[in-house]
């Protein structure tokens, strides 16, 4: 809105112009200074996702387990058929799984590994991630790696992941929770769907799960 040159009205509420400090604003941050409290870092969050409704995306998302729905008989076997029904569905494509943690002890962690790089990277978060967004975090990177490793470059890649939660998040284009991660991840797949195929496929706990 324009005010003339003579409208005080931000100035009798101690407000100030676009790109101008405030004296509260300026005082609050001595204060937090004095204290050595961490100033917070204000970061713009997109309102919309990158994904348009008329998108295909959610459809390259599965929450559902590969093939067969069940496993039964010796953890080996079970092992086995899985990795067997995955190369089924996505013969081709790269695997990369991905997985987070957080322990009672408030350790958090994300981690992804790529059976044929035989390469594994591991991130340590702070407490105040939960599990979920530790989730988030490890599929982030894994979309991350692929894009930067020369090998993997313009290659179909599926990201494997034990949290349906997270899954769901990412097929739903109007999110309110975690939103910023999940949109830059919809970005990242939607871009690099430019180029390759990006497919993202709910599976059983890793430790179950044949490295």
């Amino acid at each position: 809105m324009n005010r003339g040159n003579h409208d005080y009205t931000l100035k009798q509420l101690g407000l100030a112009r676009r790109g101008q400090q405030t004296v509260f604003k300026t005082q609050a941050r001595q204060v937090l200074v004095s204290i050595k409290a961490p100033i917070t870092r204000r970061v713009r969050t997109e309102t919309l996702s990158p994904v348009p409704p008329w998108s295909n995306f959610p459809s390259f998302i599965s929450v559902d387990a590969p093939c067969r729905t069940a496993y039964h008989g010796q953890e080996t076997a079970n092992e086995a058929m899985m990795q067997e029904d995955l190369n089924a569905k996505y013969s081709g494509f790269t695997q990369i799984f991905t997985d987070g943690s957080k322990l009672s002890s408030g350790s958090t962690a994300a981690s992804l590994f790529v059976p044929s790089l035989a390469q594994a990277v591991g991130w340590k978060l702070k407490p105040a991630h939960t599990v979920l967004g530790a989730e988030l975090f490890g599929i982030h990177q894994a979309l991350t790696f692929a894009n930067k490793h020369p090998a993997l470059h313009n290659k179909d890649i599926v990201i494997l992941s034990d949290s349906q939660s997270a899954l769901h998040l990412l097929k739903n284009i109007w999110n309110f929770n975690y939103r910023h991660i999940v949109y830059d991840i919809q970005k990242l797949a939607s871009q690099r769907q430019q180029v390759s195929k990006v497919c993202f496929q709910w599976i059983r706990g890793h430790s179950d799960t044949a490295a």
